[in-house]
């Protein structure tokens, strides 16, 4: 990660903590307060830039998933209305197909995900293996 990205990183600590990179070499930041600050850097700085544009990355990355979902630090109040506008003219897209007689299916924007979405599907799934256990219990009952 130093060797593709080492400058982008250098140049958000300066920018971003005034303070060195290079400090982790010499003693003065841990490893571990280098890794945090990394992990914090807003969505818009030199090394999201540069990891964007890595095309190596962007080739080992794509696993033909929906896009991720971006962080909720990251999605600010004028993030949150383009989304919806960007959503709703999905809307009046697919509408405006239907009404030619054309079929197309807007497909929303990624939101943040939450610790309650999770939970969320964390549960539905819990419930769908607890139907299928109850469900092969009848069977070998039945059988």
């Amino acid at each position: 990660m130093i060797d593709r990205y080492g400058e982008a990183i250098e140049g958000d600590f300066r920018f971003y903590y005034h303070a060195r990179f290079l400090d982790v070499f010499d003693g003065i930041m841990s490893p571990r307060e280098a890794l945090v600050l990394i992990g914090r850097l807003p969505g818009d700085s030199a090394l999201a830039e540069a990891m964007a544009q890595d095309d190596e990355l962007a080739q080992r990355a794509s696993t033909g998933e929906s896009p991720q979902r971006p962080r909720i630090r990251d999605f600010g109040p004028t993030n949150q209305l383009l989304t919806t506008v960007a959503d709703r003219l999905a809307e009046v897209v697919a509408a405006v197909a239907h009404l030619g007689g054309g079929k197309v299916e807007p497909t929303p924007l990624p939101r943040p995900e939450t610790a309650a979405e999770r939970l969320a599907s964390r549960l539905e799934v819990a419930g769908y293996d607890y139907l299928l256990e109850r469900i092969e219990e009848a069977r070998a009952k039945a059988g």
